[in-house]
């Protein structure tokens, strides 16, 4: 099969309608065109430095450039303009072509929506349905292209009509609230001429102008129209609903992807659409009564919007994640939810290799994955329309993903996003609809936080358990030698002999005391003793080689146990590797005294009835004889 053309998408806020329309446009295009196409995106666009904010910034150091035949970058509405830079930066020199859509970027190719016969569009509906002639615009900051434009669609409406434009009837605005509330005011105490509409360069103008204006006192439409551009659900939804332009953001998706086709191939291409938008009315024009047949499309899409989210807030889905209790459990429930997107083709959660790796180096200076990700992924879980595909896939991160490389009959899409708690990064999911003009929805965001926290909840239960353990192991290890103290001996030592009893093997105890401690003490100081206690432990402890445990029980006193299939050959060569360890110490240490000990052993069956008491003592009273003997045979 032929390699199909792969180009990556960098936009954000993709549930938000304004974005989501481009983006679609986008993937009709490329599919038109037989090509896949790989989005990446945040689920949260603010401006600001938080822990979280870095983490949901982290995905787009996944992106292999090498990988793509060529981008497309959004950069107009990044609110953070310390990572806008970077994100420009890595295109710059990503070394394929890049177009910006909807934004005008230097050192880039840019692509505009027609906003000057939107906009034309727009004004002509107030003067010919209307008859409006006083008619203000508020456009939007005066250093943007979209203001511009979008006054220029003004100006050519008025023209084409024969009507008079004022420069006193136009003011530029900030496309949000202080500059709709100033204008309103300004028109409230009569500072200006009162127009018969005012067209608004986005919606959220015209939401804000709209009501300060009815909170005091005005009638909208009766004292003045109003209307916005962009058409947004909050538009919809305002008392009284605004009228609106539904802008051709799905055109202007199609024509980004041409423009970038030919920068790939040289060739112009044909385009699968050429929607230039139209006007919805609503209520703030006085044209409310045909709003519910105009704006029946769109609600029609909301519906079913509206459907998923009531089921995934009935759904319960934060709790029953947060109620597991390791990632085998959590993973499980996850796929209980996977219906909760609507469209789902495949979802796929790739997780860092060591996503709840607790370190030393963690423990001592919060040290954890913050930027990038581990150089193996593992795909965690798989899910196929309704079938969970096989796990723990892993697979070389460069690659990113393996299904985006595998032959396909139709181009699909993939959506890439981080999975983080803060700036703590675990991974990152990717969900496809196919080759479906579908995109991620306000549920899929929650979805995905719930994720988040899931697995932070496992992870901090993981390093608790960590430190626990090792809290425990602490208290059962002597601190000077590091082998068993006697805490360690007594829990551990029963497990053992049960395990003899049980399983009917034999129990081996070796009893150990290290010869001449006082006088080594006396002689040449604390800091010797502890020496000789030390090269003791060691001798003990290495010739542990069948899971026996060493521990240091006394002051001088030490004992090795274990159970299993014991013969009197294994026990001899105990005897020997300890004795050998100390003969070779003693001979290279140029210490003015030896290190050795009085060994005594037992080893045989147990039954249900023995307690460890009984045959320690057995092997005490050997190892007693043996000092003794020892004692009398030595000259000091």
């Amino acid at each position: 099969m032929k390699k199909r053309k792969h180009i990556a998408a960098i936009i954000f806020d993709v549930h938000d309608p304004y974005q989501s329309n481009m983006l679609k446009g986008v993937l009709e295009q490329a599919f038109f065109l037989d090509m896949d196409v790989s989005v990446f995106s945040m689920l949260h666009n603010v401006d600001s430095d938080t822990a979280f904010q870095r983490g949901e910034e982290n995905i787009f150091e996944l992106i292999n450039c090498e990988l793509f035949d060529g981008f497309i970058y959004v950069p107009g509405v990044i609110h953070k303009e310390k990572f806008k830079a970077m994100l420009d930066k890595k295109l710059a020199e990503c070394g394929k072509p890049v177009v910006c859509m909807d934004t005008v970027e230097d050192g880039f190719e840019s692509v505009l929506a027609d906003d000057v016969k939107a906009f034309e569009k727009l004004v002509d509906h107030f003067i010919d349905v209307h008859g409006f002639t006083k008619i203000f615009c508020l456009t939007g900051y005066e250093c943007l292209v979209q203001s511009r434009d979008r006054l220029e669609g003004y100006k050519k409406s008025l023209r084409k009509h024969g009507i008079e434009i004022r420069e006193d009837y136009i003011r530029y605005g900030d496309f949000w609230e202080e500059a709709a509330k100033n204008l309103a005011h300004e028109i409230i105490d009569g500072k200006i001429e009162r127009p018969e509409v005012v067209v608004c360069a986005n919606d959220w103008m015209a939401i804000n102008l709209c009501n300060t204006l009815t909170d005091n006192g005005f009638d909208v439409p009766g004292d003045i129209a109003i209307s916005g551009y962009d058409f947004m659900q909050e538009a919809l939804d305002n008392v009284p609903s605004i009228t609106s332009y539904a802008a051709p953001n799905h055109a202007l998706g199609a024509r980004t992807v041409g423009v970038l086709w030919k920068l790939m191939t040289g060739e112009e291409c044909e385009l699968c659409t050429h929607d230039i938008g139209y006007v919805i009315t609503g209520q703030s024009c006085g044209c409310g009564k045909d709003s519910k047949e105009l704006m029946a499309k769109r609600k029609a899409e909301l519906k079913n919007q509206q459907q998923f989210e009531s089921v995934y807030e009935a759904s319960n889905m934060a709790e029953a994640l947060t109620n597991t209790s390791d990632l085998e459990e959590c993973i499980n429930c996850l796929d209980n939810y996977t219906y909760l997107i609507d469209g789902l083709e495949n979802y796929y959660l790739c997780l860092c290799y060591n996503w709840d790796e607790v370190t030393d180096d963690e423990l001592r200076d919060n040290s954890y994955l913050r930027c990038g990700y581990t150089d193996v992924m593992t795909i965690k879980h798989w899910k196929q329309v309704d079938t969970r595909i096989q796990g723990d896939i892993q697979f070389d991160k460069s690659i990113m993903l393996p299904a985006l490389w595998e032959d396909r009959e139709e181009p699909t899409a993939f959506y890439f996003t981080p999975i983080h708690f803060n700036d703590r990064c675990f991974g990152y999911e990717v969900i496809s609809y196919g080759n479906k003009l579908k995109t991620y929805d306000k549920v899929y965001r929650s979805w995905t936080k719930n994720i988040n926290n899931a697995l932070e909840f496992i992870r901090v239960q993981n390093y608790l358990k960590t430190i626990n353990q090792r809290l425990f192991m602490t208290s059962v290890r002597d601190a000077l030698t590091g082998i068993f103290n006697r805490k360690g001996f007594d829990k551990f030592s029963e497990e053992i002999i049960n395990d003899a009893k049980k399983n009917r093997k034999k129990m081996f105890i070796l009893a150990a005391d290290l010869d001449r401690l006082k006088m080594i003490n006396d002689t040449y100081g604390h800091s010797e003793g502890d020496n000789a206690i030390l090269i003791t432990a060691r001798a003990l402890n290495t010739s542990c080689i069948n899971n026996e445990i060493c521990a240091r029980t006394g002051g001088d006193e030490f004992v090795v146990i274990g159970s299993g299939n014991y013969d009197d050959e294994i026990i001899s060569k105990y005897i020997k590797s300890i004795n050998s360890f100390f003969a070779r110490y003693n001979e290279s240490s140029d210490k003015p005294y030896k290190v050795e000990a009085s060994l005594g052993v037992y080893c045989g069956f147990v039954d249900d009835e023995t307690q460890l008491k009984e045959i320690m003592d057995v092997a005490d009273k050997e190892m007693y004889d043996n000092k003794v003997r020892r004692k009398a045979n030595r000259v000091d």
